[in-house]
């Protein structure tokens, strides 16, 4: 017979994310954030458009790299997301990048490994700094995570 689910069995014992405490969230959660518009030089000399998302206190870096089929959409994609992020003490840098139908692979992924050197080098020196992305930028996102520029 099938096994009821309301049965404490099936629940786990604990909670699976369990909620920050108000003593952390009052230290990382900010209300100001400050968005740099900025121009990151590609190795090949041509400038990419990226936004860099800042709180009042930044304790790591995120390269953010955005979803849009492969050919669409831009550094200002997903700007409430790297806002918010911002505001919990995760400095973001959400850039541009050429992809299709325009650009060939592994275009995008060497134009966003010269944008997590720039992050690493001039905004996020000395701090530890993660790659994420949403939609097809998760797979550029993986790609930079599994060949590190």
């Amino acid at each position: 017979a099938p096994q009821d689910p309301s049965s404490t069995a099936m629940r786990p014992a604990g909670p699976i994310h369990p909620e920050p405490s108000a003593e952390f969230m009052a230290g990382v959660c900010q209300t100001d954030v400050r968005v740099q518009r900025l121009k990151i030089r590609m190795r090949d000399g041509s400038r990419i458009a990226a936004r860099a998302y800042m709180g009042e206190r930044t304790v790591c870096g995120l390269i953010w790299c955005h979803g849009g089929v492969f050919a669409r959409n831009s550094a200002a994609t997903d700007s409430e997301l790297c806002k918010a992020l911002a505001r919990k003490g995760i400095g973001v840098v959400s850039s541009s990048f050429r992809d299709g139908p325009f650009f060939s692979h592994p275009q995008a992924v060497r134009d966003l490994e010269d944008v997590a050197r720039h992050a690493r080098s001039e905004l996020f020196a000395g701090l530890p700094i993660g790659v994420a992305g949403g939609s097809s930028g998760g797979y550029h996102a993986l790609i930079l995570g599994v060949r590190p520029p």
